[in-house]
């Protein structure tokens, strides 16, 4: 894994801990620490250097475009897509029973191992060297790494309305979604649009966003709500 990450730790039990499903721990007894508690770090650490990555990269947008720039970035999808470059199924510990439902494969278990990885890798060398593993990560999926151009690629084909209302009519015929246009302000040549996303049939409010534009309040919205149910 060190080779993968080329990452070497002076602490190696925290790689252990963060290649150690909650599964496999369980299996191990109570004591046995597992990653968790390193994904949640680990995804704060992503999400700042993402954020700055982006800040840099994009001087002239508002934060409405930065927001769903860092969405398409964190999608647990593309995540799971890093960890398989980076040979995380083949090092990662999971239970029998897991393993024998997929777990190896599973994208929302792959893109938790990877943040927890890249908690571990904060703890062990810091910032920086939690940075350059994430900005070297993104290579696998990009040649030129997180570059302006790989970005408006990845915008182009992140539907996160279409991928939100597939979720649902996958689970369900009567999940119908609808956006909500909740408050605007500023003026006319610089207007701030904020929308929430619901399910029709609950009321539940799935997630919320807001932009320049009604269009990306509503993606920002839909985006929300998907990092949402990634996590669950």
């Amino acid at each position: 894994m060190e080779n993968s990450l080329q990452y070497a730790f002076k602490n190696p039990p925290l790689l252990e801990e963060a290649l150690t499903h909650p599964s496999f721990a369980h299996v191990m007894g109570k004591t046995h620490r597992h990653y968790e508690r390193l994904e949640f770090l680990g995804d704060a650490i992503l999400g700042a250097v993402q954020a700055d990555k982006l800040f840099q990269l994009f001087p002239e947008v508002d934060e409405g475009f930065l927001a769903q720039a860092k969405s398409a970035l964190g999608k647990g999808t593309l995540l799971a897509q890093i960890a398989i470059a980076l040979d995380l199924p083949f090092h990662i510990k999971l239970s029998p029973g897991e393993i024998a439902q997929g777990g190896k494969m599973k994208p929302n278990l792959l893109a938790s191992g990877w943040e927890a990885i890249i908690g571990a890798i904060f703890l062990d060398g810091g910032y920086e060297a939690a940075k350059k593993t994430i900005l070297a990560s993104y290579e696998a999926l990009f040649p030129e790494g997180l570059s302006r151009s790989a970005i408006e690629t990845l915008l182009q084909s992140d539907n996160p309305k279409g991928r939100l209302q597939e979720h649902f009519q996958g689970h369900s015929a009567h999940a119908t979604l609808e956006y909500t246009l909740t408050d605007t302000h500023g003026p006319d040549h610089n207007k701030r649009y904020h929308v929430c996303v619901k399910r029709c049939d609950t009321g539940e409010i799935l997630g919320e966003g807001k932009g320049s534009s009604k269009k990306m309040a509503e993606e920002e919205a839909a985006g929300t709500a998907l990092q949402k149910l990634t996590k669950h």
